[in-house]
């Protein structure tokens, strides 16, 4: 049992991290001089960075996947690239 809470706390504690992070950069960014053109500006960098963030999580699930010797990982690369 005590290995188990050992490894699931912090599983926990960095993804209570992760969710409060956004909240705490809000709170901050709302006490700037113009809250709602900063707030607005954090809001459209977090949307690029999803936008730039989702294509790369898929090839790193593939990657973990598929690439278990150099020439699939070598197929992969071609496979990502044709995505252009």
């Amino acid at each position: 049992m005590n290995k188990i809470v050992s490894f699931y706390v912090p599983l926990g504690i960095s993804s209570l991290i992760a969710a409060l992070t956004h909240v705490i950069v809000n709170a901050v960014l709302a006490r700037s001089e113009h809250p709602s053109f900063t707030l607005s500006s954090y809001a459209v960098a977090v949307s690029l960075c999803l936008l730039l963030e989702t294509p790369l999580t898929a090839v790193r699930q593939m990657t973990t996947k598929f690439g278990y010797d150099r020439k699939s990982v070598i197929l992969l690369v071609f496979y990502v690239r044709s995505w252009r």
